[in-house]
């Protein structure tokens, strides 16, 4: 199944920008999406959250507004 827009995950379920900032705790930005990957990575994010954050754009607005937040 192809990846749905607005945030929705392959199960059809919206990945929160809590549940996404979880697992991007600890990242220095600007970061490249490589680094967030292996961040989430390393804090037990599910393999739907890393196939998110790897299908983001590079410069990807929500990567700005979760590290503003965290």
């Amino acid at each position: 199944m192809a990846e749905r827009s607005g945030g929705m995950s392959q199960s059809g379920k919206r990945v929160s920008p809590v549940e996404m900032q979880k697992h991007l705790k600890g990242v220095n930005y600007p970061a490249s999406k490589d680094d967030l990957v292996k961040r989430a990575q390393g804090n037990q994010a599910s393999d739907e959250i890393v196939q998110k954050i790897r299908t983001l754009p590079a410069r990807c607005r929500a990567i700005r507004i979760i590290a503003r937040r965290m």
